[in-house]
């Protein structure tokens, strides 16, 4: 069962202190990472893309029309449909990302978010079980490589996760104060995460519509608030289906050849799963780098949660959480796509909340501390326990900035078309991208502007094309 309120009076002390040095700590190392370690340029090709769609939303449109030289303009996972050209992902995460594109710092939305994403995670382990438990899942999530690498991309798992996370806290906290406010706010949150990753969306709120669906008291006003909020929070995104596909429940992904998702995936996605789980172990807590490898490290990271969920304390709390990982796990295997790159898993990004928060418990349970924070009987068990928590993060967490630095230039990104630009001095170019890659876009991202009177003009071409004079005069 979920534990009793944490009086107030438990709620302040060291945490006070520790709770804005790690989300601190958080948006301080991700700045690094995305301005000096990813020179404030995006290095997958999703990322191009979502800063392409901020550019058109900057415009005030949710796609651009289709210039005279638009076989250049080859940037990947963009079509052209009826003269219009659209954009392969729904556009919930580029009108954040185009708030800071507007600043002229889109590469700093997702380190703010990190440190939100921390806070959350603080405030979920509080509902959980107190602030000890909150402090203890929030560390995880600061020293967590994953988590600081997409909370330095422009990743729309960025938000995602964090929408997700802010409903499971809502959540949580209706289930001790039947209240409908936070109700409809859980389900807001739910329905703005279905606008930024549909599929994830829907399989976490599986699990948080069962949970606030049971529970003393009257229910059915808290679910009616729940799916209010979703439903309400989710229309503009099926508006923009609407406006973009002909259809509101056709996403954008439609447009791309073959289907992304469907039964005839399964089987390459259950081949999948194991890989996907075995690198989780290696991208979620940095335990163990570089000194543990193989399924040893796998075994170190879910060692924690399990026993969370095989001891004789586990709670319907835990059950949740785990149901959360499962869920959003399962829905990728009907995927066609991995996700999988050298920042880890990133479509089970959304599930490493609920998971640092089991973990959590699986050291408190070692600990032998009951759900109130009331002291262990015998002070061994926790001296052990978190002397372990201790001996697995603080070198993960002295290890993190030279594991991240490592993925500087990473994906053959890098800002020396930048420099180039500016050591030239040049006001007004044209840039011709080589046409056997991708990345050209990314390090060519700063100059997205594809009117024929744009300063600087970037297309893809073959060097001799006989078009690039006609276009450069």
């Amino acid at each position: 069962s979920l534990p009793r309120p944490v009086p107030a009076a438990s709620r302040g002390g060291i945490a006070l202190v520790l709770v804005p040095a790690l989300v601190l700590a958080a948006i301080a190392i991700s700045v690094w990472v995305a301005h000096d370690v990813f020179e404030a340029l995006p290095h997958t090709p999703d990322e191009v893309v979502y800063l392409l769609q901020s550019e058109w939303l900057l415009d005030g449109a949710l796609w651009s029309n289709a210039t005279p030289f638009q076989r250049f303009l080859t940037v990947p996972f963009t079509y052209i449909d009826d003269a219009r050209w659209i954009a392969h992902y729904p556009p919930g995460w580029p009108v954040l990302l185009s708030v800071g594109l507007a600043a002229g710092a889109p590469w700093l939305v997702t380190p703010l978010l990190g440190g939100l994403y921390v806070l959350l995670l603080y405030a979920a382990g509080r509902e959980l079980q107190g602030p000890a438990l909150g402090l203890t899942a929030a560390t995880l999530g600061v020293i967590s490589p994953m988590g600081r690498l997409i909370f330095s991309s422009m990743l729309s798992h960025a938000l995602a996760a964090t929408l997700i996370l802010g409903a499971l806290v809502l959540v949580l906290r209706i289930r001790r104060s039947a209240a409908w406010l936070p109700a409809a706010g859980a389900g807001i949150a739910l329905g703005a995460a279905f606008g930024i990753r549909p599929l994830t969306a829907a399989a976490a709120a599986v699990p948080l519509l069962a949970l606030a669906a049971i529970g003393p008291g009257r229910r059915v006003p808290i679910v009616t608030a729940v799916i209010g909020g979703f439903a309400g929070a989710a229309a503009p995104t099926l508006l923009a289906n609407a406006l973009i596909t002909g259809s509101a429940l056709s996403f954008p992904y439609s447009l791309a050849h073959g289907s992304m998702f469907g039964a005839a995936n399964i089987p390459f996605g259950l081949r999948n799963l194991d890989v996907l789980l075995a690198s989780s172990g290696a991208a979620a807590t940095g335990w163990g780098w570089s000194l543990v490898h193989g399924p040893w490290m796998t075994a170190l990271v879910f060692a924690p949660a399990l026993v969370a969920l095989l001891s004789k304390k586990v709670r319907s709390s835990d059950w949740l959480l785990a149901a959360m990982a499962v869920s959003i796990a399962i829905a990728y295997v009907g995927s066609r796509g991995h996700g999988l790159h050298g920042f880890g898993p990133r479509y089970h990004f959304e599930a490493f909340a609920p998971f640092f928060l089991l973990s959590a418990r699986g050291f408190f349970v070692l600990a032998g501390l009951g759900g109130d924070e009331q002291k262990s009987e015998r002070r061994l068990p926790v001296a052990v326990s978190f002397g372990l928590f201790f001996a697995l993060c603080m070198p993960a967490g002295a290890m993190l900035p030279a594991r991240l630095a490592l993925y500087r230039g990473y994906n053959g990104v890098d800002g020396a078309l930048q420099r180039q630009l500016e050591g030239l001095g040049q006001e007004r170019a044209l840039i011709v991208l080589t046409t056997d890659a991708w990345q050209g876009w990314a390090e060519a991202s700063h100059f997205l502007d594809f009117s024929p009177h744009a300063p600087i003009l970037v297309i893809q071409a073959d060097a001799d094309d006989p078009a690039i004079p006609v276009i450069a005069d």
